[in-house]
């Protein structure tokens, strides 16, 4: 209304996209194949690349037609495939994938407290939109929406960058399909922050510290302390994620605060701050309560952990311990990678949540 776009819930699965259609019928004509011929090429990969490319364009030719074939010769020694698949094998084959691809549809509902009824146009983002059961199920859950067919699924997403692109700008460039009457200055995106972002607790629980949903910019903080007597450091844990417990979210980032002074448990209070610019770049702040002393200061990116520069034959008990000393960051996944639990090692820097936020007295940054 009156050029401004607010968002006003989110939803979404990233373990969920086209390669999982495509997974799933390689998956079928697999046990086809080893039914038919007694061959297993579920160990194959030459065979199986070569299946699942001609998986892909089954799926993409089902989109316009209502039958395709797939032929191809030797896939596996003297056998070859030649199958016959229609768009209604292919949604019986992927019927829970696309219930599940409704379910985020159900989520944004929920989130943005809208009734189905109320919504009245749907923009359709990516190539697997244009799968005639997404459609089919689309209009079933939201029987008053139009599909916004003049919209490219393959270049939603980019076309509304480039307009976000050029009202950052000011060169006032507009795609040349775009109709609209309303000045790029008159547009504003009232954009929210889309999972909830946190620390992990000496209890293994995610601590949320900015909920999804949370209009940007955002600034939120926590207070954190020790959880044993004579604590020399605390390792904070940042996480992003939709669960109670930290084994089921995303870790963004592990690091150290080493040197503190030995109290009694509880007795130290170190302020962590989330500060969310508009653009949804994190920035973290760490700094003691009680002399405001700057403990801390990261930008978390997007795309997670970075490995770190150490290999393998730096021995991983005077890893941690150099971790700890210096308060250098690492990643846990590097453990993973050298089959080693650190937990036991960090358990005794871990930290307790001390109720009520803090006051925000940090400094403004760029974006906030």
């Amino acid at each position: 209304e009156d050029g401004i776009f607010e968002v006003m819930g989110t939803a979404g699965k990233e373990t969920l996209g086209g390669e999982d259609f495509d997974a799933c019928l390689v998956e079928h004509f697999v046990a086809q194949i080893q039914q038919k011929h007694g061959v297993d090429i579920a160990g194959k990969p030459r065979a199986l690349r070569r299946l699942r490319a001609a998986c892909e364009r089954a799926k993409c030719e089902l989109s316009t037609r209502t039958r395709t074939e797939i032929l191809i010769e030797s896939l596996c020694g003297e056998v070859d495939l030649c199958a016959s698949l229609s768009r209604a094998e292919f949604e019986k084959i992927c019927s829970h994938l696309f219930h599940s691809a409704m379910d985020p549809v159900t989520e944004a509902l929920r989130k943005s407290c809208r009734h189905a009824d109320k919504i009245q146009r749907v923009v359709l983002a990516g190539g697997s939109s244009r799968i005639p059961k997404i459609r089919e199920l689309l209009v079933g859950m939201l029987p008053k929406a139009m599909i916004c067919d003049n919209i490219n699924p393959d270049e939603a997403i980019a076309y509304g960058a480039a307009l976000q692109a050029s009202i950052i700008t000011g060169d006032g460039y507009r795609c040349p399909d775009d109709t609209s009457n309303l000045p790029l200055e008159d547009i504003l995106l009232l954009d929210v922050v889309p999972v909830t972002y946190g620390l992990e607790t000496c209890d293994g629980l995610m601590y949320p510290v900015v909920s999804s949903g949370t209009t940007l910019p955002a600034k939120k903080g926590v207070t954190v302390t020790t959880c044993y007597d004579n604590q020399p450091a605390v390792v904070l844990k940042v996480f992003q994620g939709p669960s109670d417990r930290t084994a089921g979210c995303r870790l963004l980032e592990t690091f150290t605060l080493a040197g503190l002074p030995l109290a009694p448990r509880g007795t130290l209070q170190i302020e962590v701050w989330f500060d969310f610019d508009a653009g949804q770049e994190l920035n973290l702040f760490v700094q003691d309560k009680g002399s405001g002393q700057a403990l801390k200061r990261l930008l978390i990116a997007g795309s997670g952990a970075l490995m770190p520069s150490d290999g393998p034959e730096f021995p991983v008990c005077l890893w941690a311990d150099k971790d700890l000393k210096q308060g250098l960051g690492r990643k846990e996944h590097l453990a993973v990678e050298w089959g080693v639990d650190l937990a036991p090692l960090y358990a005794k820097y871990n930290i307790l949540v001390v109720p009520g936020e803090p006051t925000p007295s940090l400094p403004q940054h760029n974006g906030s």
